[in-house]
């Protein structure tokens, strides 16, 4: 680019990039004068072989000081570009640029007439822009720099060759393919006409004709050549063999395999070339930013979103230090933009989207954007605007690549899916099946974007109530995602465990499953029954090898999600095959679907740390992950907490980032570790761990078990006790879930100003839900005692509060409602199967009971330093009442009450007592749960924030028997889809602690302070947990008036987990040292007494 620049900006330039060197000089030009180039680039170059770079830039910058003392203007700015040349090949690429931009100047300052010269300032700008991601402007400079060439070289000259090259790739990246193939080629020619062949560069061209074919979808060439330029690097010898070169190979040939659907395989080469370039003298230089981007696609397809979201945003990162104006931070931005989409955030997924759009340009990442913009607003119920982008995408990528590409593929099937689900199911399927024509063309029969495409039609045909077509699509699929199984009947299924499966096949065989479930109800052909079962088992398993490869917990949660919508399918089959069969085995299979559709991470959590007790892996392996998991949340917070701030700090997050990259990769190793100790230990946390129905009743004593699985059609109810095993299914609507709702919402806000509306609401409402939620099961609850094991939004009820009968009067009287609770108690669970969980044998805690309850001083909101802010909180006085009421009738407690009770001393100290009792505020977190969190004293901390997250308490080391979380909404929290309410208690269940008291809602100061002492003492009369707390519920009904014994204030109080008693308990007595003092005072007083008496005898 010819730009004259300002003769003080020049001279500025100069002075900063070389400086003055006068006082020092170079040992060559001590001892010789220098006449020509020749000798300094002898130097530099042999410096530069030998590795020593210091050396080389020496001579560079005394033979820019020699040229320029001597007014050799000419070699001055070529020895400028040879610097700028060297700076670039050692990754310092803004050094460079301004260098070779000064040179460039300086070319037109002193008038030169060197085409060459000017050739090569323009070769080397225009490189240096690819880099930069302006290929626009690298194209001009690239053409003026072969037009200065030809002045002066043959056009076979080597040096013309590598600008043919770049050429190329700039119009590559601009996807001009046909100019890109024309120069690459014309590069190759000029090379293979030559005598004296230069593999290095032929090997380099290869590369570049391949990922240009793999850009325009011909895949099978862009193998090819791949493949050959890899061969002809690996030839070269070890000083010609750079890593950055080779490592580029294996990133080519990585994007390669991820777009044939071959993962596996793309990770080895990405693994390849990521271990390359961390090698290289500047790894945040090279091109990891390119191999963490596609890892992270990797981990997308995946279905790990939470990693791939820790790789994106690790790539941007380093992009924006390259370059903040980079050309692939906007493809790195639809990626992220992705993640959010699959995570069901459309939203920031749209926002994502429209902040990856160029409006400069019509490249591949913009379609993509359309596409991705197109699903987001079909998705937000935005069919118009979803209708516009989605037939924009398809109608450039046409003009662009032609009818016959991958991305024209994309933009019809997703097109598609608008068209289905607007009904338009014959459009839909002309525009599925032309993307099927495009894919099977282009990567035959066996490929995951093939499977996808059969998949589409599968759901279709389904619609359509075309079953038979349903399912040769869904085992077309099939087909296309395993490698060994080619059968077409629909009926069979791959016969071996299959390894590695794809997260496509989760929904081939659940589609396989309902498909055979509607044949059935058709045809009513009982084998259709028996097929559609042994899909979705196939499907269980699937989901259970998918989800012990994932790493975060968050990944899990959208399988959760996948699987909870794919659970009713399941249970009806199952229950219908109970049916018609008559055989138990299919009652019991339909109780663990139930299982498995509730809580699934919970207990992988809970199995983890089974197993982890249990030592299948060294003591500091366990330690060492627990660790790490606790740093990752610890700074996934930190991120969260900035994110929603005012004024987020941009470099405080990512350094955070960074942080939680580095120790991603840390965890990788670790995994890597333990699989080679033990193979098997993944597939403990997602394994078949679950008790069957018979095993639940052997554990069973004078208790009965109601989980509930709630589904868009039914209820269904699995009764479990010593003696019965029964199912009963309760149809519903869309009403039912309203009327849950409405009742929760009634009981949390208590007495409302119209007593006699919200009386005769509440009856209304709780008469309702006891007739379909305990009605049918009444016949079979044998016993006084009930283990409730809700689902989905079931969880909010406090079943207590259900009355059997409507009352006879009028007046708004709580206390005389015929409740549940009068003739039943009741504890909660997660899972059926999690309160009969075997803990592994640990120490028995020394002391009996720990009680904190701060003094909450009103103050403004402050920052601690890297800390978020602390939200103002009113006092509650009544909780150091309460527990100092506690403490003071149980031997063996302590009390950390107003500025002691820190988080600093609850971590401390926890391990050490049998019961832990929290009367703390609490903040709870619904876009994170983890880090939903308990209050403590707002006393100054130099190591803790005095905010317990949930992620905190799941790395504690807890050995108590009970938690009791008097605080306010303990209980609550997001509700997730296959996972129930995501509440701070699941972490002390986690951390060990077997039974949890928490409340659901804001308790009353006044009503806990009666209740809580109340239940301790039931407690140390030696009664069960569940039990204790029911009997101080109707203490505190019996004695309260007809408004207060309103549900708001005692049912907020329930317990979850195992109920055994704690044995231990003791009435808090006279010390015995005490009793000892007092009894020899006695006896002397009586003997002082005697020997008094006898004396005045004598007298």
């Amino acid at each position: 680019m010819r730009r004259l620049l300002h003769k003080t900006h020049t001279i500025r330039m100069v002075l900063v990039v070389f400086g003055l060197m006068l006082a020092s000089t170079c040992f060559i030009f001590a001892s010789q004068k220098i006449n020509s180039a020749f000798d300094w680039e002898n130097q530099t170059q042999k410096f530069e072989k030998s590795g020593d770079i210091k050396s080389a830039k020496k001579i560079y910058e005394d033979a820019c000081e020699y040229f320029l003392k001597n007014k050799l203007y000419k070699e001055y700015v070529r020895c400028i570009t040879g610097l700028a040349t060297f700076e670039k090949n050692n990754r310092e690429y803004a050094i460079s640029l301004q260098m070779i931009r000064t040179a460039d100047s300086l070319y037109f300052r002193y008038k030169l007439d060197a085409p060459l010269l000017l050739g090569e300032i323009n070769h080397l700008h225009g490189t240096l822009m690819i880099i930069f991601g302006n290929n626009l402007s690298a194209v001009k400079l690239l053409e003026s720099a072969i037009q200065e060439k030809r002045k002066s070289l043959s056009e076979l000259d080597t040096i013309l060759s590598v600008t043919y090259n770049n050429l190329g790739m700039a119009n590559s990246n601009l996807e001009q393919f046909s100019n890109a193939i024309k120069y690459i080629n014309l590069a190759i020619n000029s090379l293979e006409h030559q005598q004296n062949n230069k593999l290095n560069l032929l090997a380099k061209f290869h590369e570049n004709l391949g990922i240009t074919f793999a850009r325009m979808g011909d895949f099978s060439k862009a193998r090819d050549y791949m493949f050959r330029s890899l061969s002809e690097k690996l030839k070269l010898s070890t000083s010609k063999n750079d890593y950055a070169n080779l490592a580029s190979s294996y990133v080519n040939l990585g994007q390669i395999e991820t777009t044939l659907g071959n993962l596996d395989s793309a990770f080895h080469y990405l693994n390849y070339a990521e271990n390359l370039l961390t090698k290289t003298s500047n790894p945040e230089s090279s091109d990891l930013d390119i191999v963490y981007n596609h890892k992270g696609n990797i981990y997308s397809l995946q279905g790990d979103y939470e990693k791939a979201l820790v790789y994106y945003n690790k790539s941007l990162i380093m992009l924006r230090r390259k370059s903040p104006g980079h050309s692939r931070i906007k493809e790195i931005e639809m990626n992220i933009g992705h993640i959010y989409y699959v995570k069901q955030d459309y939203a920031k997924s749209v926002e994502y989207f429209l902040s990856s759009l160029d409006h400069t340009t019509i490249s591949a990442s913009q379609l993509k954007t359309y596409r991705n913009l197109g699903k987001s607003m079909e998705a937000l119920g935005r069919l118009d605007e979803a209708k516009d982008f989605l037939t924009m995408a398809i109608r450039l990528s046409e003009q662009r690549y032609g009818k016959e590409n991958f991305e024209v593929a994309l933009s019809h099937l997703h097109y598609g899916n608008l068209l289905k689900s607007m009904n338009l199911l014959a459009e839909s399927h002309k525009h599925y099946s032309t993307a099927l024509q495009i894919n099977k063309k282009l990567f035959g029969t066996k490929n995951r974007d093939v499977a996808d495409c059969y998949l589409r039609l599968a759901e279709l045909e389904l619609q359509r109530k075309n079953y038979h077509a349903c399912l040769q699509n869904y085992q077309n699929a099939l087909i296309a995602l395993v490698e060994d199984f080619n059968d077409a009947n629909p009926s069979t299924n791959p016969n071996t465990n299959i390894q590695s499966p794809d997260y496509y096949l989760m929904n081939v065989f659940a589609g396989k499953g309902e498909a055979f479930f509607e044949l059935y109800r058709k045809d009513k052909q009982l084998k259709d029954l028996y097929l559609s079962f042994n899909n979705y088992k196939l499907y269980a398993s699937v989901v259970n090898q998918i989800r012990s490869k994932l790493s975060s917990d968050e990944s899990n949660l959208v399988i959760s999600s996948r699987l909870r919508e794919l659970l009713g399918g399941a249970l009806r089959t199952t229950t219908e095959l109970y049916k018609v069969t008559d055989d138990s085995y299919y009652l019991s299979e339909a109780f663990m679907f139930a299982e498995k559709g509730k809580s699934a991470i919970l207990l992988a959590e809970v199995n983890d740390r089974e197993e982890m007790l249990g030592n299948p892996i060294p003591a500091s392996m366990a330690a060492e992950s627990k660790q790490l998991r606790n740093n990752i949340a610890g700074y996934n917070k930190l991120i969260h907490e900035e994110l929603k701030s005012t004024a987020p700090n941009l470099n405080k997050i990512d350094l955070w980032r960074e942080k939680v990259f580095a120790l991603e990769k840390d965890q990788e190793e670790l995994a890597k570790r333990i699989k080679t100790i033990n193979p098997d230990y993944l597939k403990y946390r997602f394994g078949d761990k679950i008790p069957t129905p018979k095993e639940l009743q052997q554990l069973l004593h004078n208790e009965t078990i109601l989980e509930y699985t709630l589904t868009n059609e039914a209820i269904y109810t699995f009764v479990v006790n010593p003696d019965t095993f029964v199912l009963n299914i309760t149809p519903v609507d869309s009403k039912f879930k309203e009327l849950v709702a409405s009742y929760i919402d009634n009981i949390r806000h208590g007495l409302l100003a119209d007593a006699q509306l919200s009386f005769n609401s509440f009856i209304d409402q709780s008469h309702q839900l006891y007739n379909i939620l305990i009605k049918p099961n009444y016949e079979y609850l044998m016993s006084e005692r009930l283990m409730i094991v809700p689902d989905g939004i079931l969880g909010y009820i406090p079943f207590e509060t259900l009355i059997k009968q409507l009352p006879e009067y009028s007046t708004p009287d709580y206390q005389h409602l015929n409740y549940l609770i009068k003739d039943r108690s009741i504890r909660y669970s997660y899972l059926a199967s999690l309160p009969f969980i075997e803990w592994p044998a640990r120490k028995k805690p020394d002391k009996t009971f720990v009680g904190f309850a701060p003094l909450y001083v009103q103050t403004e909101p402050r920052n601690n330093d890297n800390l978020e802010f602390r939200p103002v909180l009113n006092d509650i006085p009544g909780i150091r009442v309460e527990v100092q009421k506690i403490a003071e009738g149980i031997s063996g407690s302590d009390l950390f009450l107003n500025e002691n009770a820190t988080e600093a001393t609850f971590k401390k100290i926890s391990g050490e007592y049998e019961i832990l009792h929290l009367a703390l505020h609490t903040l709870v977190d619904n876009d994170n749960p983890m880090f939903s969190k308990m209050i403590f004293s707002n006393s100054p901390d130099s190591t803790e924030d005095q905010l317990l997250n949930t992620y905190e308490i799941y790395n504690l080391d807890l050995s108590a028997r009970l938690a009791v979380l008097s605080s306010c909404n303990t209980g609550s929290g997001r509700l997730v889809s296959g996972e129930g309410v995501m509440s701070l208690a699941r972490g002390f269940l986690y951390a060990g602690v077997p039974s949890v008291v928490m409340t659901l809602w804001e308790a009353e100061d006044d009503v806990a302070t009666g209740m809580m002492p109340s239940f301790y003492e039931n407690l140390k009369q030696g009664q069960e947990i569940d039990q204790a707390l029911h009997n101080a519920k109707l203490d505190y009904l019996a004695s309260a008036d007809r408004l207060r014994s309103h549900p708001y204030f005692w049912s907020s109080y329930v317990m979850i987990g195992a109920n055994e008693p704690i044995t231990n308990l003791k009435e808090k007595g006279i010390p015995v040292w005490l009793i000892t003092i007092g009894i020899f005072t006695l006896l002397s007083v009586i003997g002082y007494l005697t020997s008094k008496k006898i004396t005045q005898n004598k007298k």
